[in-house]
């Protein structure tokens, strides 16, 4: 079952010239994330062997939704059980190695959604040119006056 929040959001402050208030320093603030969760079905073929939606879900970089301190009792162990379960996942993630990948499906889910958990790869220097085969066949230089 799918189920839809229809309520409508607060109309966005825009000025002339400048991002949505408060979107900028979002963006400047986010950190690329190491793991990612990524919404999306097995294909069975072997060069790709998985379809996801464009974006995935930074997993190791979220943070644990804050704990009321007062008030629903019931929100608060639905809060808590938010947090164990993004502990849970990160835990799990931290025994995958650069490229690895694992896919993560409730039982009775074959051919349905499913998620995989994947850590990306490891940062790589640029490879170094060893042929100048695309280099122009021209000179770019000036003319010398006469």
């Amino acid at each position: 079952m799918i189920r839809r929040n229809n309520t409508a959001a607060a109309p966005a402050k825009k000025t002339f010239g400048q991002a949505v208030l408060g979107h900028q320093a979002q963006v400047e603030e986010k950190i690329r994330s190491d793991v990612y969760l990524n919404i999306g079905y097995e294909t069975g073929d072997a060069d790709y062997p998985f379809v996801s939606l464009p974006f995935g879900i930074g997993l190791d970089t979220m943070q644990q939704a804050q704990t009321p301190r007062r008030g629903d009792t019931d929100y608060a162990a639905f809060v808590a059980a938010k947090n164990a379960l993004l502990a849970d996942l990160q835990k799990m993630a931290e025994s995958l190695a650069p490229g690895e990948e694992i896919i993560l499906s409730m039982p009775g889910s074959e051919g349905g959604l499913v998620i995989q958990m994947r850590r990306r790869e490891s940062e790589t220097e640029a490879p170094t040119v060893v042929s100048d085969r695309f280099a122009p066949k021209f000179s770019l230089a000036m003319p010398e006056a006469a």
